[in-house]
């Protein structure tokens, strides 16, 4: 009676290894948050702000398109993230753009000032806090989530991540 040969123990060991690789890539491969954005922003926009979260919330003639950040006025607005800052104003006042490479971007408004346009690092300032040309609005930056370049979304579940004092 003739005896199978063993295979080589590098052949072994080669073999163990692939099955390990493709192991890992298909628990990653399934683990993957589809479409999910995780921790977009490096800092809170406003340090010491408190968050309110009222994404959604109906007005007279449109609907919140972001949450509101109450903080002093002429408090610093820092870049979330490193991108390129863009200017503008509206009625509600002056808005400041922060737009990253991957074409995801934030807005900011009722600003009392912004700053030059340019490209940023996360944390440098790129306006001071405002409010809202009404006479009984509080100080406040009203802050937007583009993930992607593409509509709003609810940005509370990332700005609780990194501002401390956010609420209902």
């Amino acid at each position: 009676m003739k005896h199978a040969k063993r295979g080589s123990p590098i052949r072994a060991l080669v073999a163990a290894a692939l099955v390990l690789v493709l192991a890992m890539a298909l628990a990653l491969w399934f683990s993957r948050d589809e479409g999910q954005v995780t921790d977009p922003f490096s800092l809170c926009p406003v340090a010491g702000g408190v968050v309110k979260d009222n994404f959604g919330a109906p007005r007279s003639d449109h609907t919140h398109l972001g949450d509101d950040i109450r903080a002093d006025q002429g408090a610093p607005v820092r870049a979330t993230f490193a991108g390129t800052v863009s200017n503008s104003q509206s009625a509600g006042g002056l808005i400041v753009t922060l737009e990253a490479s991957d074409g995801s971007f934030t807005v900011g408004k009722h600003l009392s000032a912004t700053t030059a346009e340019r490209q940023v690092q996360a944390g440098e300032i790129i306006g001071y806090v405002g409010t809202l040309n009404a006479a009984r609005a509080l100080p406040h930056l009203h802050f937007e989530w583009h993930p992607d370049g593409g509509p709003a979304v609810d940005p509370f579940p990332y700005l609780s991540e990194v501002c401390p004092a956010a609420g209902p």
